[in-house]
């Protein structure tokens, strides 16, 4: 499959089967691969395993979490990247706070 990527041009190609129900192919199943183009255009698989894994695309880590999969700035998983809903939930929250106190100074 990684084939078809590499001829569509894709710089860099992310694999995230939770399940493990991929093929066994390649030494899989495994819940997270990454590949790379190379300088020939290959894909070429430059991780292989439960994660976590970086992406030099995204400059951001990937973080297997059950069948989530997260992204992050930190290996470790700090300053993860929002989720649109995670977004929209703050923001909706920032926006309740700041309504709560233009009405709390009104009096």
């Amino acid at each position: 499959v990684h084939e078809r990527y590499a001829a569509m041009g894709t710089r860099e190609l992310v694999v995230f089967d939770p399940l493990l129900a991929g093929p066994k192919s390649l030494g899989g199943p495994v819940s997270l691969q990454v590949w790379r183009r190379d300088a020939l255009g290959a894909l070429d698989r430059v991780y292989f395993g439960p994660g976590p894994a970086h992406s030099e695309v995204l400059n951001a880590w990937l973080l297997p979490e059950g069948n989530l999969l997260a992204i992050a700035g930190e290996h470790s998983g700090e300053r993860r990247w929002q989720t649109i809903e995670e977004r929209e939930r703050a923001a909706r929250i920032e926006l309740e706070r700041r309504v709560a106190e233009f009405e709390r100074q009104r009096g």
